[in-house]
């Protein structure tokens, strides 16, 4: 009988840890990516946009959205002009499948759609 309530004991512990969730994606991960960025999601792949000790990088966006960088290069739209180097400040993540991916410093109503060097709508 002694046996038995030991496994019994045991076998509790091992479902009890097995359906407990790991906090280590929690505590690397503050949350799903946006729907646009969800292939990028998982802890395998974090440094497709983070540089390990540094944050976001805007080189490592512009290594997927290339139109944007040659558009930048070139020194035409909003995010060649001064004060958007940082890609972070508008366009944040770990937000969701269902965030918007546009913080608009000012509201969106204040913002200047011509500075964007082309029809938004």
């Amino acid at each position: 009988m002694r046996i038995a309530r030991g496994a019994l004991r045991l076998a509790a512990a091992a479902a009890i840890a097995a359906a407990w969730p790991a906090p280590t994606g929690a505590q690397l991960s503050p949350g799903p990516l946006s729907a646009p960025h969800a292939e990028l999601d998982g802890l395998k792949r974090c440094t497709a946009c983070h540089e390990i000790g540094e944050g976001v990088r805007a080189d490592k966006c512009l290594d997927c959205h290339r139109l944007l960088g040659a558009r930048i290069a070139a020194g035409k739209g909003l995010h060649a002009g001064n004060g958007y180097a940082d890609c972070n400040d508008c366009h944040s993540e770990h937000h969701g499948r269902d965030y918007a991916l546009i913080r608009w410093p000012g509201g969106e109503a204040n913002f200047d759609h011509a500075a964007a060097g082309y029809a938004l709508g």
